[in-house]
């Protein structure tokens, strides 16, 4: 079995000759990745995958409402912006982060 070097949010796999003394402050050798930090990780690239493709769809809101476009979604011009700066926040170390069910919420 291969080892791994873990830590809060990823992992490696070394070479059975790696020694413990080598890691740093908060990683640990483990024989198996913890399936908890499996799920966090994919949740995580989930987020960023979502973060990343609702940047370019805001943005065009942010067009259609400046241009007076009757097809434009709810929400001011303020409350896009605002939840632009949400959206680019929803990263590791924002709180509920990487839970989809905390994501912020379009404008209504």
């Amino acid at each position: 079995m291969m080892p791994y070097v873990i830590w809060d949010t990823g992992w490696m796999a070394v070479d059975s000759e790696y020694s413990s003394d080598a890691l740093l402050p908060g990683q640990s050798l483990v024989e198996e990745v913890p399936q908890a930090l499996i799920d966090l990780v994919v949740a995580s690239e989930a987020e960023a995958v979502w973060r990343e493709g609702e940047m370019p769809f805001i943005a065009a809101q942010l067009q259609a409402l400046d241009d007076g476009d009757p097809a434009a979604l709810p929400g001011t011009e303020r409350e896009w912006r605002d939840y632009r700066i949400g959206v680019r926040a929803w990263a590791s170390g924002a709180p509920n982060y990487p839970s989809a069910d905390h994501r912020p919420a379009r404008p209504s």
